[in-house]
């Protein structure tokens, strides 16, 4: 009889305790694929274009265009930086992310909503980078950055823990080693900056130096580089078949 009641719900996969998750994760990771892209485009919004007002006004008034132009760009380097920084950190927590969910098959409540509290800090990054922007000479706007990225590691490395204790959420061939790894250096991204946002309440300059650390700590711990072993589902062996009494 509950062989029959499971087979009326299809796509569901019932574990130990009779909890059904979801075996689809299309929906969720095109959530998060499309919040990380709207993110990164967002990101380019606080890079201005100069107008002719600005072009004809002090500092620039009576420079000829081509000058102008380069010292306003000039003028905006905190700008670009903030930009670059922001957009490969981005692209560090896309392929943590990926890395997780490679491994995913089933989705449950707190899966759902961890990532769901991940995707709100990413989503708050590029208003986060304005600031810093603009103001990064003052401990709050790197404080707040840092914050934020903190909080997306802290909720990224729960994200991978979750999945690597819970074996009905990932593939059979899963590799917990790698989901273990994977937590590791987002808990790792996440502590470097809790010690930015700290030594932003002193140095902003300092704090911000530890930004560029993020890509090579992560690169070094293998965050970017470990060779990822591939899914490959388990090979069940053949029936044996046994030859009839008549047979040759």
């Amino acid at each position: 009889m509950e062989r029959e009641k499971d087979e009326l719900v299809p796509g569901l996969l019932r574990t130990a305790n009779s909890v059904a998750i979801t075996e689809d994760t299309g929906r969720l990771l095109a959530l998060s694929d499309g919040v990380f892209a709207f993110a990164m485009t967002l990101l380019v919004i606080n890079l201005s274009i100069p107008s002719a007002v600005a072009l004809n006004s002090a500092p620039y008034v009576g420079l000829p265009t081509g000058v102008a132009i380069s010292r306003y760009l000039g003028s905006e380097t905190s700008l670009f930086i903030s930009y670059v920084v922001a957009f490969l950190v981005i692209a560090v927590w896309w392929t943590i992310h990926r890395r997780v969910f490679r491994y995913i098959r089933g989705v449950d409540a707190l899966l759902n909503w961890t990532n769901v509290a991940f995707l709100m800090f990413i989503a708050v990054t590029p208003f986060v980078t304005g600031l810093d922007g603009l103001y990064g000479s003052t401990g709050v706007t790197v404080a707040l950055y840092s914050a934020v990225q903190c909080a997306a590691g802290m909720t990224m490395g729960l994200i991978a823990l979750h999945v690597s204790g819970k074996p009905e959420l990932a593939h059979p061939t899963a590799d917990r080693l790698s989901l273990e790894r994977t937590a590791q250096t987002a808990f790792l991204i996440a502590g470097i900056f809790s010690v930015a946002a700290s030594i932003a309440q002193y140095n902003p300059t300092y704090a911000g130096y530890a930004f560029y650390a993020i890509i090579f700590v992560t690169w070094r711990s293998g965050g970017l580089t470990h060779r990822e072993r591939p899914v490959r589902p388990r090979r069940t062996p053949a029936p044996a078949t046994t030859s009839s009494p008549g047979s040759l």
